[in-house]
Parts: structure tokens; sequence; C-alpha cells
């Protein structure tokens, strides 16, 4: 490792102690984890021979054998920099159910350790190293983005993140990928997909250029969720225009999709969210069985051929090759379904490897570790909207408006796009992460409350409970009550609600 990485190291260190000192414990901790990403060198990268393209390095997602990862560091040095500043959050700290999940996969390497001979990296290596990487920010977001003030400092943070990458765009858009080996050495992935229909694609200090692609889109979207007044619609405005010069096609896409969402709002019903994750589950299935003809689709059909031309038309000209990577390997990845091969390089035989981080995963420590690793990201967002649709129930039971889309609600995309993006690409965006972990604090998935809303006490959710009851069995149909539905109901409000605390028996 270079010189100046180590300068680095040191003055990011000294970053994190000023932070700290003079700054809230929550900004500190956000501007120390995505700063260590943004500026930070991704890690000591095995030498790669002259003239052969890396598809060996998998990314930091996957414990490998990259040392020193910015994965690890950044997410340590901010936890230990909250555990100076802020013991006291620490304290008042409880497990919740979802905190399973991050223990389910990170302590994967240890648990499907003995049924592999040569396992690398060792098990309490890849172990550590999947604490740091995956469980700091799912960490810091349990510490501060488990309420409504915590998840709209994490949204204020992920955008200022976005518009640090704007001197990187500046300095890389037309010049092309050089601030990497420029501070820090070479980068294995430098003049991979950088060049682009208009100029280049940046990678600054990111991993990949996908990477820094979904890094921007996604960034973009916390923008477009906090555009409420005249700067906040031109730091947006910027923030997009930066994602579309990036030209990752799949992360403008996920942008896009995510900025629908917004303008609709959140109106989550029930049976989507069990459908949906049903059908996902069927398609990975055949996906994963490795017997989908994509060459006969794009070669032989018509309309294969067709989506392959708009598809290279768009620039998306590495879908079709990601794809037949996956496929080349599927069937290997989950051929010990329970424990894996235990290695991060059980692909090496092949020449090749799958792009994306799932069959990594699987291929690695098994399915019940992909679940693990995945429902880290899904769940919270899941349970998250399956509440949000019970309240929209009641809201429309009661004739209340919707409640309005707020930070949460926003927040609650950015772990699902990321899966998205993840199926095709092994570079993870570790902020969603920290998403998900402040998703899935109990008081962030129950009995959320809306802005300027005071939590309502349980006796009066009874209340209304009893109140909606007692007008379905009064009110026939046909026969109207005397003095009309809204005298009706106040009468029932009057006679029910001081009666809800405990005396129901008198109904």
């Amino acid at each position: 490792m270079p010189l100046s990485a180590w300068v680095a190291y040191a003055l990011f260190a000294l970053a994190a102690v000023a932070l700290f000192r003079w700054r809230p414990p929550a900004e500190a901790a956000w501007a120390v984890f995505l700063g260590g990403w943004l500026l930070l060198p991704v890690g000591d990268w095995p030498p790669t021979p002259a003239g052969r393209f890396p598809y060996w390095i998998t990314g930091l997602a996957l414990p490998s054998d990259v040392g020193g990862s910015k994965a690890m560091l950044a997410s340590a040095v901010a936890l230990l920099g909250s555990l100076v500043a802020d013991p006291g959050r620490w304290r008042r700290l409880r497990p919740v159910p979802l905190d399973a999940l991050p223990l389910l996969w990170c302590l994967a390497p240890l648990w499907t350790g003995p049924w592999h001979a040569d396992p690398a990296p060792a098990p309490l290596a890849a172990s550590a190293e999947a604490l740091l990487a995956w469980g700091g920010p799912w960490l810091l977001g349990r510490l501060y983005a488990a309420d409504a003030a915590g998840r709209a400092t994490l949204l204020h943070a992920l955008r200022a993140a976005g518009l640090a990458c704007l001197p990187i765009a500046l300095l890389e858009g037309i010049r092309g990928p050089w601030l990497h080996d420029a501070l820090y050495g070479p980068h294995p992935f430098l003049e991979d997909g950088a060049e682009r229909t208009l100029g280049f694609r940046p990678i600054g200090f990111f991993e990949h250029g996908n990477q820094y692609g979904v890094w921007v889109a996604l960034c973009a979207l916390a923008g477009l969720a906090l555009a409420h007044d005249r700067r906040g619609r031109w730091l947006a405005g910027v923030l997009v225009v930066q994602a579309l010069a990036a030209q990752s096609v799949g992360a403008i896409v996920l942008m896009a999709i995510g900025a629908v969402l917004l303008a609709v709002g959140p109106r989550p019903r029930r049976t989507w969210l069990v459908g949906l994750p049903l059908a996902a589950l069927l398609l990975a299935g055949v996906y994963a069985s490795g017997r989908l003809p994509i060459h006969h689709w794009a070669r032989d059909t018509a309309w294969g051929a067709k989506a392959l031309s708009l598809s290279r038309t768009a620039g998306g000209n590495s879908l079709a090759w990601r794809v037949s990577q996956d496929q080349k390997l599927a069937r290997e990845a989950i051929a010990r379904p329970m424990v894996g091969s235990g290695r991060w390089d059980w692909f090496m035989d092949r020449g090749t490897r799958p792009w994306g981080l799932p069959l990594l995963l699987a291929g690695a420590y098994g399915l019940p570790a992909l679940a693990a690793a995945l429902g880290m990201l899904l769940l919270p967002s899941w349970v998250w909207a399956w509440r949000r649709a019970g309240e929209h129930r009641v809201d429309r039971a009661d004739d209340r408006p919707a409640a309005p889309f707020d930070a949460t609600a926003a927040l609650a995309l950015l772990p699902l796009l990321t899966v998205g993006d993840a199926l095709l690409n092994s570079f993870l965006f570790f902020p969603a992460l920290a998403v998900a972990g402040g998703l899935a604090a109990r008081g962030g998935v129950r009995g959320s409350k809306r802005p300027g809303q005071k939590r309502q006490p349980i006796r009066r959710n009874l209340g209304r409970l009893l109140r909606r009851t007692v007008l379905r069995k009064t009110e026939e149909p046909g026969v109207p009550t005397e003095g009309g539905p809204r005298q009706h109901r106040a009468m029932s409000r009057i006679f029910i609600r001081p009666c809800s605390g405990g005396c129901v028996a008198s109904i």
C-alpha cells in the first residue's frame, strides 16, 4: 500500500476526532462513515497481471483477499467515535428481532466453516470482515436512524454525500478516471466501462464505476425527497443531472423508478406485499437453475433480438454479458446449497465469475447466508410497508387523508433499489445497510407517528376500534340514522370514548 494511503488514513482519523469533538454525534457519525467511503482508498488489492481483466475482484461486500478495505475502516472509525462521544445512546440500545439477520449472515463463515477443509478467508477473519462491513452500517442505523428526526438527518447526509461527488464528476467526466491512480496507485477497474456516449463515467475512489453510478443515483433520490423548497429543488436538480451525466443505465432506471414512487406517494397494499415476494422467489429459483435459454432468446427470436438492440442503443451493452456470466455458474453456485464452498474464489476454475452479488454469496456460504444478507436489506422495508398498509386501511375507514410521504418512506426505497442493483452488480451501495438498520428499530416499524402528530395511547386506539364496530352494527343498510351520520358518529364518540379505558362491559 503506498505512503499516500497511510497519510489518508491518518488525516481521516484526525478529521473523525475533530468531527466528534465539535459536531453532534449523529452528524459526526454520518460524516465519518460517508466521508470514509468517498475519500479513502478502496483497499490493498492483490497484484493484477498486465493486460488481464481482473474478474476475480468481487468487491468488498464478499469477504475476500482485499486487505484494509474502506468498508471496514469507515464503519469501525464511525462506531468507535460514537462509542467515545455518545456512550448514553449505546446504553439505551436494545436488540430487536431483525437483528438476528446480520448476526446470521456475518457469522456464516463460522457456522459453515466445519464443513469445509480449506476455507478462504479463514472463518474468523471472514466473520470479522463481514461484521464491520455489513454489521457496522447496520449498527449505525440502529443508533442514529431509529426515529423520525434521525432518519431526516440521514436523508440530509445522503444528499450531502451525493453533492460531494460533484468535484469528482467535474474532474473525471471529461478527461476520464485518474484521481485514484494519482493519489493511491493503479485501480484495477479504471478503464472498465469508463468511456461513455458523452465523455466518461467517473470512478473517483469507489470500487468500480458501477458503484459510483448507483451512489450518485440513489443520493439524487434522497435529494428529490428533500425538494420541498427552492433550495432543495435546486440541489435535487444538480444531483439528478450528475446522475444522468454518469450514464450508468441501470442506476438511472432505478432512480427513475424511485422518483415515480416518490411522486405517487406511499400506498402499499398487503396483497401486493405478499404476491410480489412470492413472484420474486419463483423467478429467483428459475434464474438460479441456470436453465434460462438466454442465448436462444437473444439470437433466435425476433423480440429477443429487438430487446438486445434496444439495450445496446441505450448503452446497456453489459446487461446481456452479465446475465450470461451468471447463467454459466448458477448451478455451481448452489451445488452445496446449505453451506456453500467456504471460499470467496469458488469460481476461479471457470475463468469467470457471476457479476451479481447473490450468486457470489450463495457460492461462498450457501443459501441460508444469502437469505440473511438479502433479508437485512429487504425485510425492514417490507415490515415498514406492511404496517404502513395497515395504517392506510384505517385512514380510509375513518375518512382521514393518508399520511404524507415522510423521510421514513423515502429512505425505505433505498434498500429495495440497492437489492435491485445488486442482482447484476457485486459492488454494493453500503449506506443502504444503515438505512435498513434504522428501519429495523422497533420504534421505526411499529407505532411510527406522522409529522406533527402525537402518538396515540393504546386506550384511544381501542376506543376508535370500538366506535367503528358499533357503527357497523347499528347502521343498517338503507336505513338512515336519526340526525344523520355525522350526529350519530359524534354521539358514538361521547358514549364510547370514556368507556374505552376500562368499562368496556358497559357499552
